[in-house]
């Protein structure tokens, strides 16, 4: 029987398949590590005046001897494929698999080119833009492109990394280490010619399916000893109303907004139950193409249900679930069979996925407390007016996940977004019934403090960016127009998209909230840094 991996006329095709897998998860691995590097500031070396000039990448490149290896490594691939050796071409690549790459390099690029001008370095971009539009459309034409494609992604994202802090690439990455895989395959047919697209479309599909599976078994460690636990007691009902606090839909009543929203508490075990069930059961949908395709769907939903539950919108993961879904039942396998092959080898790949690849794991426990820094901004007339962290972009996910930047050094208890590990939720709801309770308890478990050296990276942030929006730098095109939409949504209103010139002082305001029988308790309210402006 023809398996569509292989020639058929190989004797050992199902070896070299195991064998191809084997070379793809090495180079994967190796890959991974040298283009990750590239969102290191502390490899790459780069400072900030290098993201002052015109193009970040000709700088990066002159400037820094591992980009510059890296940049040369890039441009053996299109050597090759105008080359007569026809290496790293499309030719033997399933046209419906391309969609994935293609679908891929075109969000990246959207993503990057439709980003805001960024006022902390008061540049545009423009260059760097039209260039990584030119090796996308290169990409299009040959998947030879994809390297020096990947080259330049990365060192753009870097630039995000300046000055608050390392920039965590997240689900964006994601998408990324799709494109490397894409590399490690087109290196290992190089070896073994006989493989075909299908052996890619099944390591990509691992790699993002199992960004769920980790999640979920980081859920299962965060709950406490029993290894049950966080379906049983974690309160993801307390989500909607630490959302509704933190700005997601700012607009509706907090009181008839919680009244409105009580029944979910009751859903909680369920929720919980499905959530864990959906990331964990992926182990077993690689055995059916139809599973798989149901889990993929799925796992969009989840990501959309969030999006409506919280304002987290992981709108890249939902949107590449539809295509892989899309892309696995409307594909022929042949003779390769899911549940002899695929299934056995997927189990194994994904127990083991932290050793080959960089999974995006999501845990957490939801206690019932609520940390948070708001941003207000005093104007000439005294008018003191809130500030949306999405007006900070592209620096908006530092914003929005304010301990990466500002002032929080150790001592906590409880992080801005609900991560916590260092305690039993069980302990907790044992010594806490009440805002006295937990002042006490807060007490003994430690206190917040501040960071110096954050506080000085903020002010220096906060005057130069508002020195530059001042300016009003004008670009030659307005990239930002067709921006694709935030990772996290607030409704706030936001002086900075007009008037900026009239603030004078940037505000930054504590609160903390205890949650208890769904309704939330001030606990902290006050001022604790203001920076002057002008």
């Amino acid at each position: 029987m023809e398996n569509p991996l292989f020639l058929y006329n190989h004797k050992y095709s199902f070896q070299r398949f195991y064998v191809a897998v084997y070379y793809i998860i090495i180079i994967n691995y190796v890959l991974l590590a040298m283009f990750h590097s590239l969102v290191n500031p502390g490899i790459t070396r780069l400072a900030e005046i290098h993201y002052s000039q015109y193009s970040i990448i000709f700088f990066a490149i002159v400037s820094t001897p591992l980009v510059c290896l890296i940049f040369l490594l890039t441009l053996v691939p299109i050597i090759l494929s105008i080359s007569r050796l026809k290496y790293f071409t499309w030719d033997t690549f399933n046209k419906l698999d391309r969609l994935i790459l293609y679908f891929i390099v075109l969000l990246i690029t959207w993503i990057l080119v439709a980003s805001p001008t960024n006022f902390y370095f008061g540049h545009h971009r423009t260059v760097d833009r039209i260039l990584l539009i030119l090796i996308a459309i290169g990409v299009f034409y040959r998947p030879s492109f994809i390297p020096i494609y990947c080259l330049y992604s990365f060192t753009l994202f870097n630039e995000l990394s300046y000055p608050l802090g390392d920039f965590y690439l997240s689900e964006k990455g994601a998408l990324l280490n799709i494109l490397i895989l894409s590399i490690s395959f087109f290196i290992t047919k190089t070896i073994i010619k006989e493989i075909r697209s299908e052996l890619f479309i099944f390591l990509a599909a691992i790699i993002h399916i199992q960004n769920y599976f980790w999640s979920g078994v980081e859920k299962l460690k965060t709950g406490g000893k029993e290894i049950f636990s966080w379906i049983f007691e974690n309160e993801t009902s307390l989500l909607i109303v630490k959302s509704r606090l933190d700005g997601f839909l700012h607009q509706i009543d907090l009181d008839y907004f919680i009244s409105a929203t009580s029944f979910m508490h009751s859903l909680n075990v369920p929720l919980n139950f499905i959530v864990i069930f959906l990331e964990l059961s992926i182990c077993l949908v690689f055995y059916h193409k139809k599973f798989l395709s149901i889990y993929l769907i799925s796992c969009s939903l989840l990501n959309l249900g969030i999006f409506l539950q919280t304002g987290i919108f992981f709108y890249e993961w939902l949107l590449l679930g539809i295509l892989f879904s899309f892309i696995v039942l409307k594909r022929e396998w042949g003779a390769i069979s899911f549940a002899k092959t695929i299934g056995p080898l997927a189990f194994i790949l994904i127990l083991f996925g932290s050793t080959w690849h960089y999974p995006h794991k999501l845990g957490w426990v939801d206690y019932p407390i609520l940390n948070m820094i708001e941003i207000y901004a005093q104007n000439k007339n005294g008018e003191i007016i809130i500030i949306d962290e999405n007006s900070f972009d592209p620096y908006d996910r530092s914003f929005n996940y304010d301990e990466n930047y500002l002032f929080f050094a150790k001592n906590k208890i409880i992080s801005r977004y609900y991560f916590i590990y260092f305690f039993d939720m069980r302990y907790f709801f044992e010594v806490v019934h009440s805002p006295e309770e937990f002042v006490k308890f807060q007490n003994h478990m430690g206190h917040y403090f501040y960071d110096q050296k954050k506080i000085k990276k903020f002010d220096r942030f906060v005057k130069k960016y508002f020195a530059s929006k001042r300016i009003k730098k004008s670009a030659l095109l307005k990239w930002d127009v067709f921006r694709l939409p935030f990772h996290l949504y607030h409704t706030k209103e936001s002086p900075l998209k007009e008037n900026f010139e009239d603030i004078e002082s940037v505000i930054v305001v504590y609160k903390q909230y205890l949650i208890l029988k769904n309704k939330p308790i001030l606990i902290i309210d006050k001022e604790v840094h203001r920076v002057k402006v002008q």
